[in-house]
């Protein structure tokens, strides 16, 4: 199993950012070198993702002589603090994650920031991480493929969690599972195992 990176917050020039339409081809390139042409593991089907990454930081890897798919998202273009580009590419990237979850695969979808809302009684606040239009797409499109989407793996609040993605409106039964990252505030160095039966 190769490794399957995504972009987190502090991977891109601005916190939460996505790069910057102009920037793309450069910014993405560079990480496409770095995550896939560099890495034995992932050299190999580095060729069959090259468009989609250099045009979205996204990609899918279909599992070999399988019906599993992980598909892999830049989520930072939904956060609320994206002011890099907001407007163009998330509606494309979108579209483009529906069209492969609209295929007769299973799903597992992988990205940083997650469609939810945290409340941190310690720190007194709460947040959505979503922006209010991308956090209801999103949620529609997972309603709208829920029996094919086994899971949701997502980071961005340093601390280990099982959760729903938030909606009062809509029946999301996908589960969110959130790992544990290094924070110099929230929580220690952490990792976890998932081992996933057949």
């Amino acid at each position: 199993m190769p490794i399957l990176p995504v972009f987190g917050s502090e991977d891109v020039p601005v916190l939460f950012n996505p790069p910057q339409t102009g920037d793309k081809a450069q910014f993405y390139g560079d990480w496409f070198k770095i995550f896939f042409t560099d890495v034995a593991g992932n050299s190999d089907f580095a060729a069959g993702i090259n468009t989609d990454f250099l045009d979205y930081g996204s990609y899918r890897y279909d599992v070999p002589n399988s019906k599993v798919t992980f598909l892999n998202i830049n989520s930072l273009y939904f956060t609320f603090a994206n002011a890099a580009d907001s407007t163009i590419t998330p509606p494309l990237l979108l579209s483009w994650m529906d069209t492969i979850l609209s295929e007769n695969r299973k799903f597992i979808i992988n990205m940083h920031v997650p469609p939810a809302y945290l409340g941190i009684s310690q720190l007194g606040f709460g947040i959505q991480f979503f922006d209010d239009a991308y956090q209801s797409d999103f949620l529609d499109m997972l309603v709208t493929h829920k029996s094919k989407i086994n899971a949701i793996f997502a980071g961005g609040i340093n601390i280990s969690a099982v959760m729903a993605p938030k909606s009062s409106t809509k029946n999301v039964a996908t589960p969110l599972f959130i790992f544990p990252a290094v924070s110099p505030r929230l929580s220690n160095p952490g990792y976890s195992t998932l081992v996933i039966d057949s």
